[in-house]
């Protein structure tokens, strides 16, 4: 993950202090004629902004939240899509800027160490079964950044689609995503033996950036680099989180975190309902399950009981220690370290000094307000 301002010339015209308020952004991202509700990542980003308001204890989480969406619709700016309204471009680059300083601020870190921490929070590594599967046996096939975008899936009012990569022509054509189409009964192997797979499910990964992809698994030959795993949607690389996923003419209607690749954690779960309500997914009705299919209740409670920063600081830390393991199995099989900078040890925790939050009133967070969560 790169900061927006290294991608290209730097644009913005604008410069926040300090993180504006929800009613400052809204003004000043206003555009003449335009639609505000059509532009989904921009609406997040108001009721993001209000709950940062009103939620001192959650100050952090809701910023790293904030991170990642003005990250994303910078890189849909940078990609030229057709449906942002590139007025707001300063605006939002702006709102970033601010977010980072205000994070590196808290973190006692540098503006370039806040996009690694996220990185350690949002990002999960391989698991030792998953180097076995993809170098040992050689069995996966890691899909180009063209064949993946056939498998990803958009969104619009809240219901995902997805190109026609099952039929036999290729069409551009997007059509509500079914995940029957790309079930396979599979056993992976998990903690209490191997756990079968649910029935309609199909396999999908969501990497840091909030892309997310779904696609039929194939466990491949030994040595045939033809398999399809979560690992397959991003060259083996870092995801927020891989599992299982059953969506019916386009609405979501049950998560499972059973990825042997992966392993996700709870937090992994918790970070991908994230990214579903920025996609603007209503995510109270949706089912959660286990590696092993035991239930984990409703999406929308679970996520509030995930969103605190020592969820976060201890999914960190937890994180490092997985990715020295991670560098460990790479080296066994003849590849480079990613991480050669993490050693073994206590693993680094920065403190949030006291002044770094803003002291403002709390709220009762077991009301939704006007948005999808909060969490």
């Amino acid at each position: 993950m790169s900061l927006p301002w290294m991608r290209g010339k730097n644009m913005a015209t604008k410069t926040y202090i300090k993180v504006p308020t929800a009613k400052q952004f809204l003004q000043d991202s206003s555009v003449l004629f335009s639609i505000r509700k059509s532009d989904i990542v921009v609406t997040h980003i108001d009721w993001l902004l209000g709950k940062l308001e009103n939620t001192a204890e959650k100050r952090t989480v809701i910023l790293c939240d904030l991170f990642l969406t003005c990250n994303f619709w910078i890189k849909l700016f940078h990609e030229r899509n057709p449906s942002l309204n590139r007025d707001r471009y300063p605006v939002i680059l702006a709102l970033f800027e601010s977010v980072v300083n205000e994070l590196a601020s808290a973190w006692g870190c540098s503006q370039m160490k806040v996009a690694q921490t996220i990185r350690e929070i949002y990002g999960r590594d391989m698991h030792g079964h998953g180097f076995q599967v993809d170098y040992g046996e050689g069995r996966a096939k890691y899909f180009s950044p063209m064949e993946c975008e056939q498998y990803r899936l958009r969104f619009k009012g809240g219901l995902a689609y997805q190109y026609q990569w099952w039929e036999a022509k290729a069409s551009h054509r997007l059509v509500l995503a079914d995940s029957y189409r790309c079930y396979s009964a599979i056993k992976r192997r998990g903690d209490n033996g191997m756990a079968s797979s649910s029935n309609g499910y199909a396999i999908f990964a969501m990497n840091i950036e909030r892309a997310i992809y779904m696609g039929k698994a194939d466990i491949g030959e030994n040595s045939s680099r033809t398999g399809t795993f979560h690992s397959s949607f991003n060259g083996g690389g870092l995801v927020t989180m891989a599992g299982t996923i059953y969506i019916v003419n386009g609405k979501i209607e049950a998560i499972r975190a059973d990825s042997g690749h992966y392993k996700p954690t709870e937090l992994n779960m918790a970070l991908f309902l994230q990214a579903l309500a920025m996609y603007g997914v209503r995510i109270e009705s949706i089912l959660l399950f286990s590696y092993d299919g035991e239930s984990r209740g409703f999406a929308l409670d679970f996520l509030k009981s995930k969103m605190s920063w020592k969820e976060f600081d201890t999914q960190r830390r937890k994180e490092r220690a997985h990715r020295i393991d991670a560098d460990d199995y790479r080296e066994m099989n003849g590849l480079p370290k990613k991480f050669p900078d993490l050693k073994r040890g206590p693993a680094f925790s920065r403190p949030i000094p006291p002044n770094a939050l803003q002291q403002t009133p709390t709220v009762d967070l077991s009301q939704s307000g006007s948005g999808p969560y909060f969490a």
